[in-house]
């Protein structure tokens, strides 16, 4: 923080000032200490963006990503937990992609002028290929996070 009771705008920067020197794996961020620290409720729509843009930085700048914890805050994951982090990220992109083919699939094409519903042809076939290849390539990064995922504390990898 600055002295003198100078703070620095926009306040992600503020946020990831104070976060900085303080960041460790396995540290939990609550929502009241990113409230306190940012001066804003990161559960708003302001909060947020400002908490998702600190947050995207700490990840750019330090390597360090911020798992949420729901109605807890933010948890900063292992390395090795990355992967798992990085794959529901990626199904919950597949979900939505997979709505949006289906409102395409699910179109009125009758009501639609000759130009709209070859407008609408080729979004749904390119949607579909981005939505086939998601799926596919779904597989192998699934098994790509089985194998780096480490033994639980206290269990021996050797059994």
């Amino acid at each position: 923080m600055n002295p003198g009771g100078a703070y620095r705008h926009p306040e992600w920067k503020r946020l990831y000032d104070y976060l900085e020197p303080l960041l460790a794996v396995g540290m939990t961020v609550s929502y009241p200490e990113i409230e306190a620290w940012m001066g804003l409720d990161a559960r708003t729509p302001r909060g947020r963006a400002q908490f998702l843009r600190c947050k995207r930085e700490v990840l750019l700048r330090l390597n360090f990503y911020f798992q949420n914890i729901p109605r807890v805050g933010y948890r900063i994951i292992e390395a090795n937990e990355h992967v798992t982090s990085s794959r529901g990220q990626l199904d919950r992109g597949r979900r939505r992609i997979q709505e949006g083919v289906r409102i395409l699939v699910h179109t009125r094409v009758a009501k639609l002028t000759s130009q709209q519903a070859q407008v609408h042809a080729d979004a749904l076939a390119r949607m579909s290929r981005i939505h086939n290849y998601v799926t596919v390539e779904r597989r192998p990064i699934r098994q790509l996070e089985k194998q780096c995922r480490l033994p639980s504390p206290g269990i021996d990898p050797a059994q």
